[in-house]
């Protein structure tokens, strides 16, 4: 709805025709009377209820536009309505009494019609009746003017004429206040708006006029600086901020950029941006902002910019088996994910330091930010270094242009998997130590320090103490990542586990692949559960997937499992063991056929002529494998 207007007729006529056009059109209006000062006390009244622009006419029009700091639009005089007042004495002396528009607007006419007036311009209220009085000693035949000139005239007893607003004027009035109403609302959305967007801003925001005066703060510059709004407002910045020290600095000079200062619970930078209208400086803008959510941003930044290796998919319950031996050591590690210190995991190859890696930091409170896993033995030690670090542009032949971050940047606020630390260059101990210690890096070929905040999770298949005593690791960074040890325990100690895992892999490739599910018999899956598996559980996962894959109906059964475990055998790595002559005739058999049938890639044809033997014979033979 669009602002009251208020309309203050000054006699009868005029505000029946103001009824009649508000009744028309339904305008939010009220119409009342009122000439002069009783037209100012009404202004008054209704001002008090929420009237925004006043409509009225002639003195009493001046008279409101000086008591009140509204808009006051006039009804103004057209050359109609004066017309129409005189045509009707154009044979007699005329006086009129008025304000200089009125009067500019009769002359017009006296030149076309011939007519003999007399002009009594006013500027004053005061001056009317002096007016009136002089026209008395005139002769003029009739006074024509506004209410009051008329009344006085009335009261001299001289034959009189009220210049009357027509529909037309009083119509154009009420148009010309719309639209000041309408002005007037638009600019109060767009300021409403302006002050939603400045209040709700995360950043402190401080506006100073040219003479260093606080003329706008925002709440968040409040609680920021220290201070209360109506305790600074108007108050030039060197004094209101005197407490922090930075109000001389804002006050000399003209811009400022990124400067950082302390307050007593915060640490912000500030930036000074001058407000200009064409050469002429009229204020300036100041935001001032926490560093530390300045640093959330970046971390933020720097998750989106990375495009892989930046989330940990794993948690605790993807971790498979029954063992009681898993279970306590997935207990521990969920005591060591709450402590947000460095862990040591060791583990075979194979034995899912990975996965828990990622289930760690799931189950930390960093588990909000970017996890990244580097494997130390895949990389040589100058790559290592600028992965690890970041590094300048020019930092070295064929450094990217612009310089690249290292995951040391990326990880901020995060979990750094380090796997196969052992494996680690000496030279890179070195600086991995530092950075761990300060918290801090710097990229090859760079000149700034860039704080960080990573948890290091490593890990190893080898026993970095033996490493240590054999001059092969460096004993300062071995205690500085050995705070919290995990030993992942290997899959030959995790009694029941492995018919636990095959069933999960099973089930997952066989749907995978759209295959059907297979079941193995109890003697076949005694020898799985008595097998070594120097590879672990990633090993048992490759052995599943293979019988998924290349297996095919009864095969299953027979057969092609005998194969898969014969294979599984000779990868073992103990030949000696399998083709030694202990245990019974049937044992040493076994070993044999096994032997000769992964030498000839489980072909029985060429198995059979080798142990000179029928395929029937060595199929019977397998059948008690």
């Amino acid at each position: 709805m669009l602002p009251t207007i208020l309309f203050i007729a000054t006699y009868t006529e005029m505000k029946t025709i103001a009824e009649q056009i508000v009744d028309e059109h339904k305008l939010n209006l009220k119409v009342v009377q009122g000439e002069l000062f009783e037209g100012v006390e009404r202004s008054r009244e209704y001002i008090r209820a929420e009237t925004e622009v006043i409509i009225s006419r002639g003195g009493t029009a001046k008279l409101i536009r000086e008591a009140v700091d509204i808009p006051v639009v006039e009804v103004e005089v057209g050359g109609y309505d004066l017309l129409r007042c005189i045509f009707k004495h154009r044979d007699k002396k005329i006086a009129v009494i008025g304000s200089d528009n009125v009067i500019s607007g009769i002359k017009a006419l006296e030149e076309t019609m011939n007519l003999q007036i007399v002009y009594f311009p006013f500027v004053l209220d005061s001056e009317i009746e002096e007016k009136v009085d002089l026209v008395c000693s005139m002769g003029v035949d009739i006074v024509i003017g506004d209410t009051v000139a008329v009344r006085i005239a009335k009261r001299r007893g001289l034959a009189y004429e009220l210049i009357k607003s027509g529909k037309e004027a009083v119509r154009d009035a009420i148009d010309r206040a719309t639209n000041i109403c309408e002005a007037i609302l638009k600019e109060r959305e767009k300021s409403s708006m302006l002050n939603t967007i400045l209040q709700s801003l995360r950043e402190g925001l401080l506006v100073v006029n040219e003479q260093n005066e606080i003329v706008f703060l925002n709440p968040r510059a409040e609680k920021m600086l220290g201070v209360k709004r109506d305790d600074v407002l108007g108050k030039r910045i060197s004094s209101a901020l005197r407490h922090l020290a930075i109000g001389a600095i804002l006050a000399s000079e003209k811009s400022i950029t990124n400067y950082v200062f302390n307050t007593n619970k915060y640490m912000l930078t500030m930036s000074k941006i001058p407000i200009c209208v064409g050469d002429i400086t009229t204020g300036s803008v100041i935001n001032f902002e926490d560093v530390t959510k300045i640093q959330e941003k970046e971390e933020r930044i720097r998750m989106l910019l990375s495009k892989s290796g930046l989330v940990a998919k794993n948690t605790f319950d993807d971790v498979v088996g029954e063992s009681d031996e898993l279970k306590r050591t997935i207990l521990l590690s969920k005591k060591y994910a709450a402590i947000d210190s460095t862990i040591l995991l060791y583990g075979e190859s194979g034995t899912g330091k990975e996965m828990f890696a990622q289930a760690i930091h799931n189950s930390s409170g960093r588990k909000e930010g970017p996890f990244i896993a580097i494997n130390c033995a895949t990389l040589p030690g100058n790559l290592l270094e600028s992965t690890l670090f970041g590094y300048d542009e020019g930092a070295f032949t064929g450094a990217k242009k612009g310089g690249k971050k290292g995951v040391f940047e990326l990880a901020h606020n995060g979990t750094l998997f380090l796997d196969e630390i052992g494996e680690m260059d000496k030279d890179v101990q070195a600086k991995l130590l530092r950075v761990m210690q300060e918290k801090e890096v710097m990229r090859l070929g760079g000149e700034s320090i860039i704080p960080v905040d990573v948890r290091v999770v490593a890990a190893s298949n080898r026993k970095l103490l033996d490493m240590v005593n054999m001059e092969q690791f460096r004993q300062d960074l071995f205690y500085r990542i050995n705070v919290l040890n995990i030993d992942l325990p290997s899959l030959r100690s995790r009694k029941g586990d492995v018919e636990v895992l095959l069933d999960h892999f099973m089930k997952m490739y066989c749907e995978k692949y759209g295959k059907e599910p297979v079941k193995l018999d109890k003697h076949r899956m005694k020898v799985l559960n008595d097998y070594t598996w120097p590879g672990n559980v990633r090993q048992l996962e490759n052995v599943v997937q293979k019988i998924v894959l290349t297996g095919d109906g009864e095969e299953y059964q027979t057969d092609f499992i005998k194969g898969i475990l014969g294979e599984l055998h000779s990868e073992s790595g103990n030949e000696s063991n399998d083709l030694s002559y202990d245990g019974s005739l049937d044992e040493i058999t076994r070993r044999i056929i096994l032997k000769v049938l992964s030498d000839e890639n489980y072909n029985k044809t060429r198995t059979s002529e080798r142990l000179n033997i029928t395929r029937a014979t060595l199929n019977k033979k397998l059948e008690n494998v």
